[in-house]
């Protein structure tokens, strides 16, 4: 029986996977990697996304009481991109901003997060901390380390 819900945990596990293009995939590898070397105090996290997402990433990084997440979704093109993060943005009273790492990005009212498109890319990153500054200055800094990434693509 145990055997049998380990081959059913890996098989879906592949599946997930496959899920994933292949510049997400590398996308992924860089961020991580750019992150541990910036911050390599902070503890890592890939959490999977819910069963039938497609080209969607998810990472946390921790230090203490801090936490800062990234969802990341590959759209088929840039346009799709952009129609989605501007839907987003009307629906969630999302505020246009200057882009720190992407091509465009809005922030959201009552919540520490910012979304932000680059290319085909949208991204939702949140901050949690015990101080209000330190969220912003996390978002704009983890913004950065995102652009760096994709630009390496």
């Amino acid at each position: 029986m145990k055997l049998l819900v380990l081959i059913l945990i890996i098989s879906v596990m592949g599946i997930v996977d496959a899920q994933k293009s292949s510049d997400l995939s590398d996308l992924e590898v860089r961020l991580v990697d750019l992150v541990q070397d910036k911050l390599p105090d902070w503890t890592h996290e890939t959490i999977e996304p819910m069963q039938g997402s497609t080209d969607v990433a998810i990472h946390h990084w921790t230090s203490g009481k801090t936490v800062v997440s990234l969802t990341i979704i590959r759209h088929g093109s840039v346009e799709q991109a952009t129609s989605g993060i501007r839907e987003f943005a009307a629906h969630m009273n999302g505020r246009g901003e200057q882009p720190d790492g992407g091509e465009e990005q809005y922030s959201l009212p009552y919540h520490s997060s910012l979304v932000l498109r680059k290319r085909h890319f949208t991204v939702n990153i949140d901050a949690t901390s015990t101080d209000d500054k330190d969220e912003k200055r996390l978002i704009k800094q983890f913004a950065r380390y995102l652009a760096d990434a994709i630009r390496d693509t």
